[in-house]
């Protein structure tokens, strides 16, 4: 899924993550520091997925075919459409109930992505 450089990128941050953890001397206190690197690198991992997966046409995710015709009725062909921000909000489309959004939800999961709440 990664390229190389993705990889070595990762990698990387992991490293100087757990090393800036290791060299931490009040560990009670700098918990909450290495929190927020790994939240750092959460971050960067869900880029590399979005990179990656941005093209992928929703027909290709497995989905349902009634589901996946409701997306393609509001102009949703990639998963990037997903992620724009005047991209459609999911919820009150016809075909796209509560199960279709588990569903979607599920996939992206799978994909290393999550809905952003704001299209729910």
């Amino acid at each position: 899924m990664y390229s190389k450089t993705d990889r070595q990128v990762l990698v990387s941050v992991q490293e100087i993550i757990d090393e800036a953890y290791l060299n931490l001397e009040d560990k009670g206190d700098l918990c909450e520091f290495h929190e927020s690197l790994k939240g750092l690198l959460r971050v960067v991992k869900n880029h590399l997925y979005f990179e990656h997966y941005k093209t992928l046409y929703i027909e290709e995710l497995g989905l349902g075919n009634r589901l996946v015709s409701a997306l393609r009725r509001i102009d949703v062909r990639v998963v990037g459409d997903l992620y724009k921000p005047q991209g459609p909000v999911l919820k009150g489309i016809a075909g796209i109930g509560a199960k279709s959004l588990l569903d979607l939800k599920k996939k992206l999961k799978e994909l290393g992505l999550e809905l952003p709440q704001r299209k729910i």
